[in-house]
């Protein structure tokens, strides 16, 4: 924008007051006890225009257009990675055929997908950025008014360890042919449990257990890269219940470069 700043709104003011106190606060506070060294971090931003739970309305060429308008205004910002939600089960043959396609349509809707967030995999490497993907579900309950995907009765069709195996699979498509720096396995347990209509993530070791299945089925897989330039991940929101059990048992899996926290 330009020209002068307006003033603040007389009905705001004491509230844009209030919170200029807290943020000088904070920065005297963080400013007095810091030596000034920067640690290494890649700050990153969603990728709200590739985020997999919009449905297939992100696929259209206007829509991928805006995509990279966004990349190119986070990265303006400075940012150094930038995370993408590719949710289970927009890989999986099984979903579309659910949803009435026949084989040959599932598979080329599925192949569509894959060129799609190689794309997005490009665009991103391309300006020297990360890419970190959240493996995580198609939200059922939170999905948005707009999306065309409904994966919960297809979620309750499937068993524990289907669903398991499914999921795993996901996983290794992402990591063999998406590649992104970082594959995040996991990052809400209970998000996850809610929407897939899952009680079984609610248990610590059993959830464990199926992060565990997902490093091994990928390290089965032998795919290039993985844990160097692709490195796994999983975790938990700051609110999960049982949060140290969870946290625990994935640091005990052998195979899990990191610990990811919401």
């Amino acid at each position: 924008p330009t020209g002068a700043v307006p003033a603040i709104p007389i009905q705001y003011q004491s509230l844009y007051n209030q919170l200029q106190g807290y943020i000088t606060a904070d920065l005297n506070q963080v400013s007095s006890a810091w030596d000034g060294s920067n640690y290494p971090v890649n700050y990153s931003a969603e990728l709200l225009t590739a985020d997999a739970n919009a449905g297939v309305g992100i696929l259209q060429t206007t829509q991928q257009q805006v995509m990279i308008e966004e990349i190119n205004a986070e990265a303006s910002m400075g940012v150094k990675a930038i995370t993408v939600q590719i949710g289970f089960p927009i890989f999986d043959p099984n979903f579309y055929e659910f949803s009435g396609q026949t084989p040959a349509q599932a598979q080329q809707t599925i192949q569509t997908w894959i060129s799609y967030y190689q794309s997005v995999a490009q665009a991103i490497h391309s300006r020297g950025l990360k890419m970190i993907v959240e493996s995580n579900p198609l939200l059922s309950y939170y999905i948005s008014s707009g999306s065309s995907f409904n994966p919960g009765n297809y979620f309750k069709s499937l068993d524990f360890a289907t669903y398991e195996e499914l999921r795993s699979e996901h996983n290794v498509i992402v990591a063999g042919q998406i590649k992104p720096d970082y594959l995040l396995l996991q990052t809400e347990p209970d998000t996850d449990a809610v929407n897939d209509f899952r009680t079984e993530i609610n248990n610590p070791s059993q959830d464990v257990a199926m992060i565990s299945k997902f490093v091994n089925d990928l390290q089965n897989a032998r795919i290039a890269g993985l844990h160097t330039s692709i490195q796994l991940g999983s975790g938990a929101g700051a609110w999960q219940p049982s949060w140290q059990s969870y946290i625990s048992g994935l640091c005990a899996i052998p195979g899990l470069d990191k610990i990811d926290t919401h």
